[in-house]
């Protein structure tokens, strides 16, 4: 899944660059009898830094 977006508010302490974010977001899930018993997510934070241009 890719999350894309525009960086528009504080995030980190850091203050908005208006620059465009286009990074990868990874889903595990884990199932049991049909259901989804637990789920995790992790973002590409890194690449995310760099495209905002965080400090």
């Amino acid at each position: 899944m890719v999350v894309k977006g525009t960086h528009r508010g504080l995030f980190f302490g850091n203050p908005p660059t208006g620059n465009s974010i286009n990074v990868t977001l990874y889903r595990q899930y884990r199932v049991v009898d049909g259901k989804i018993a637990e789920h995790r997510g992790w973002i590409d934070m890194i690449t995310m830094w760099h495209q905002i241009k965080a400090n």
